[in-house]
Formats: structure tokens, C-alpha cells, sequence
């Protein structure tokens, strides 16, 4: 199903040096999704950090109408939709093609291979981020980034404290994994290197140790197969 020379790319002309810079944002979704569309692209394109693009990986019974409107109308967007079910699917491999479903792992790996940057940031599509955001996560990564030869060497961050908001009752309050009592002692460190909305690495960290090709848990574990590789992981405020 997946052909990379047959698929929707950013053909845009960067120099060696925007490439360096350009922040890849990648986001898997399917057609269940369909009514956070309009956010994920509000949050992309409100982001003050200039040099960016956005990948999305759709999968379901139908393209997205709205994410086919902003990838005709934004060159930075670039949207493919491939006809398959997710893994978590009920009707995923019903009838017997056990490799015809894709994890969620699978569909973050395929939007990396796709991205132009040396830097890559998850999105999800039903969370919000704030306009400084990919500018902040930037310089956080930016500490420990560069090698002898200026390349982007191996290295990840993610979030540490964030904001929750419960639809079901529209609850709102702040969460610190550090010292927040609700997140129990031994749950704290998947709840530090879990949670990929807010995963932002290096291209040669993804090549060194790609996403998990599994359902469940693939944003830990991608983090854990990083650091396993000795990949330096910044927790960020």
C-alpha cells in the first residue's frame, strides 16, 4: 500500500540550511477523527516558529475533505490517505490478511519517512498547543544538539507538566508528573517518557531507533528504544 515515490511530498526548495531548521510536525489520524481536523491545522499554522511543514498519515473509509482543502490551499501541509484499517479496528485483519491493518506505530513511521526536517515533532490531533510552543521545544533541544561537524546529532524532549481538559464534565487543571499526588509513584516514569503528544527528536534519533510497529504504548516505547541507544531525552517546562 505504501510506496514512498507514489506518495504526496513538500516539494518546496529549501537550502541546506532551512532543511536544518525545519521542523517537521507529524500526525497520524484516521476517519473516526474527522471533527479534530480543523484544530490540528489551527495549531500548526498559529505556531510562531517560521521554517515548519505538516505531515498527515489518514487512514479509514474515506480521505479528510477538510485536510484535502488546507493541503490544497497550504504548501506546507501534506496529507496522504491510504484505504486501510487501524490495527484497533475491530474488523482489522477479519478477513485473514494479517498485515493489512496499520499500528499507530506504523502510521508515525511512515509520516517521519515523509518529513523534510532534521527535526520532528508529534502532534495529536485532538490536543491543543500553544502559538510558542515548537519555538520553545526548539531551544530545548537545541542545548545538546549539535556535533563537532554542526549536524543535528541524536537527541529527543518532551513535556513534563502540560494542561488536561476533560470533555465529559470540562474540567480544567494543570498536572506536574513531578510532584502531582494523583500520578502514583510507580507509574511516574511511563508517565514522564509516555504521553507522545509532546515527543520532539531529531531525524537521527528516529533512524537510530524508529517508532515500535504496535497499537498500544508505542510513544513509550519509542522513547525507552532511544534512550536504550544511549539518545539524550530532555524533560522540558
Amino acid at each position: 500500500v505504501f510506496d514512498p515515490d507514489e506518495v504526496n511530498r513538500n516539494t518546496t526548495a529549501y537550502t541546506p540550511e532551512e532543511e536544518r531548521k525545519l521542523i517537521s510536525v507529524v500526525c497520524p489520524t484516521n476517519y473516526d477523527r474527522r471533527m479534530w481536523h480543523h484544530l490540528l491545522y489551527e495549531c500548526f499554522q498559529m505556531q510562531q516558529y517560521e521554517l515548519k511543514e505538516l505531515i498527515i498519515i489518514d487512514t479509514g473509509r474515506a480521505p479528510s475533505s477538510i485536510l484535502q482543502e488546507y493541503a490544497k490551499e497550504d504548501k506546507r501541509v501534506v496529507y496522504n490517505f491510504f484505504p486501510v484499517t487501524d490495527t484497533k479496528d475491530p474488523r482489522a485483519n477479519a478477513d485473514g490478511k494479517r498485515n493489512a491493518a496499520w499500528s499507530l506505530g506504523l502510521k508515525r513511521n511512515v509520516a517521519c519517512c515523509l518529513a523534510r526536517g532534521d527535526i520532528l515533532a508529534h502532534f495529536d490531533d485532538d490536543d491543543l498547543y500553544s502559538p510558542g510552543y515548537l519555538r520553545w521545544m526548539h531551544s530545548v533541544l537545541r542545548v545538546s544538539w549539535d556535533d563537532a561537524n554542526g549536524q543535528a546529532k541524536p537527541v529527543a524532549a518532551k513535556l513534563v507538566d502540560w494542561y488536561l481538559l476533560d470533555i465529559h464534565d470540562l474540567s480544567f487543571r494543570y498536572l506536574d508528573v513531578y510532584n502531582d499526588s494523583a500520578v502514583p509513584c510507580r507509574e511516574r516514569r511511563g508517565w514522564l517518557y509516555g504521553w507522545g503528544f509532546s515527543y520532539v527528536f531529531t531525524r537521527s534519533a528516529w533512524e537510530l531507533a524508529p517508532v515500535p510497529d504496535v497499537e498500544f504504548a508505542e510513544d513509550i516505547a519509542f522513547l525507552e528504544g532511544l534512550m536504550a541507544a544511549d539518545v539524550k531525552v530532555h524533560l522540558a517546562r
